[in-house]
């Protein structure tokens, strides 16, 4: 029997190291979709890397199709599944045909995150605004080291195609979701943009938004926001440049320390778009 060539050998060592590195990070760092351009002509490619980092910098990866439970580009309220092969990158390459604003969605399967470090848990929980959550752990009767945690990435980019500003965000499927009340684009940075969180469907009150704003002058500005009782955040766009906004959605799961379930589990929502003149920021 032929074995593989050897350069198919190095594909597919790459594919499962991205994959590995994706997942050893994930859970401590922002995941999100960034489009190569934030507006593009109709009938132009939209190209966007999946990225793992902070403060916008970060690794891409490829499409990886194993790895994907919801996969989709979204305009006027249809969406398609974009046809890619596993390793292609950037992992979103889309022909447009429609102008309007367009919506990429993923949803990726559930990976897990083992904490070996207790300061590692209460970092990550006081900066996702689960404080309380330290208490509850020591309360459930739960070790300080050894638990687990499974956690799900949501993520959506906004991507406007053409001059004209129809089309509007909406619910894509994802299972945290965050909608933008506006098109991005059709706003200037005198302005700003309501968002609604979602959680199954549902407006998610009282939950923590981080924006991350980058104006191309570092540092990356951030602060961080609370969902109202409608599950809606204003967004100053004060400053313009591109804009990711992350939420996680922590609940708890096991507490019995001799089975195998998880005693954590998460969504991680991010949206990223940018407000027009975005592009030529990053050209310079």
């Amino acid at each position: 029997m032929l074995s593989k060539p050897i350069s198919s050998h190095i594909s597919s060592f790459l594919i499962i190291s991205s994959v590995s590195l994706f997942a050893f990070d994930a859970n401590a760092h922002e995941f999100w979709i960034e489009p190569l351009k934030f507006e593009i002509e109709i009938g132009s490619n939209i190209e966007a890397n999946f990225r793992n980092g902070q403060d916008f910098k970060g690794a891409a990866f490829p499409y990886v199709k194993q790895e994907i439970d919801l996969y989709t580009i979204t305009n006027s309220g249809e969406s398609v599944s974009p046809k890619q092969r596993t390793g292609n990158s950037p992992a979103f390459d889309f022909k447009t045909k429609n102008e309007g604003l367009h919506i990429a969605s993923y949803q990726g399967k559930f990976d897990t995150l083992d904490f070996k470090k207790w300061s590692k848990f209460t970092h990550y929980v006081e900066n996702q605004g689960y404080s309380d959550f330290i208490k509850r752990h020591k309360t459930r009767g739960l070790p300080k080291t050894g638990f687990q945690e499974q956690y799900a990435r949501c993520a959506k980019a906004l991507i406007q195609v053409g001059n004209g500003f129809d089309g509007s965000d909406t619910l894509t499927g994802l299972k945290y979701e965050l909608v933008a009340s506006k098109n991005p684009y059709s706003l200037s940075q005198n302005d700003s943009l309501p968002v609604t969180l979602y959680y199954e469907g549902k407006p998610a009150a009282g939950k923590q938004i981080q924006v991350f704003r980058d104006d191309g002058t570092k540092p990356v500005k951030n602060f961080k926001l609370i969902t109202d009782e409608n599950g809606q955040a204003i967004i100053p766009l004060e400053g313009g440049g591109k804009f990711m906004l992350n939420s996680v959605y922590l609940f708890e799961g096991d507490t019995d320390p001799n089975t195998k379930l998880v005693e954590y589990q998460s969504y991680w929502a991010t949206l990223t778009f940018g407000i027009m003149g975005t592009d030529a920021i990053f050209d310079n």
